[in-house]
């Protein structure tokens, strides 16, 4: 109910944003508001869960993402909304991708980075568990490795805490994995 509610909300807040962009096109802080619209909307599907519509929340966003002039702010939301989208919908290899762009391009958002170096770490993760052998582990060692940057750089966020227990929980694989890089190979 609280879902129909907010989506109702963000409906109206769409169109609402629609009618004024007419009036006014171009001024960056209408393209946020815009951005922030579709993000919310999108944001309210997945949260919904219905899979038949998480398609529609990430062409909200990619939609969205095509408007020009907005904050860095509002990219960083974009973009994290959008690897929200496509892990939900089950789009692992793609998903990596929106979350480590708000960590390049948006280093000035720390607390989106650090959410995004989490959600990037557990698509890794995942990835791992679908792939076998030696790409498995790459993966892996990778997720780690960003769990580990976002434990250690953002301390003090709610992500970084959790990125700290979920390194914890995988620890002793990951050093298992990287000791056995470091080895010279047998001859």
């Amino acid at each position: 109910m609280q879902v129909d509610i907010a989506q109702r909300r963000f409906d109206a807040a769409e169109e609402k944003a629609k009618a004024i962009s007419a009036q006014t096109a171009g001024d960056a802080a209408l393209v946020d508001n815009q951005i922030m619209a579709a993000a919310l909307r999108a944001r309210a599907i997945i949260a919904a869960g219905n899979k038949d519509r998480l398609a529609e929340a990430e062409g909200l966003v990619r939609g969205a993402a095509r408007l020009e002039n907005a904050s860095s702010s509002s990219y960083a939301t974009l973009y994290a909304t959008l690897g929200d989208a496509l892990y939900s919908e089950g789009k692992l290899e793609e998903a990596r991708f929106p979350y480590l762009r708000v960590v390049t391009l948006f280093p000035d958002q720390r607390a989106q980075v650090a959410d995004c170096l989490l959600n990037a770490g557990q698509v890794f993760l995942d990835m791992a568990g679908r792939a076998e052998g030696a790409e498995s582990d790459e993966y892996f060692v990778k997720g780690m490795k960003l769990l580990y940057e976002c434990a250690a750089r953002y301390r003090g966020f709610g992500s970084a805490r959790t990125a700290g227990r979920k390194y914890l929980e995988h620890k002793q694989r990951y050093l298992k994995l990287t000791k056995k890089a470091e080895q010279p190979a047998d001859k």
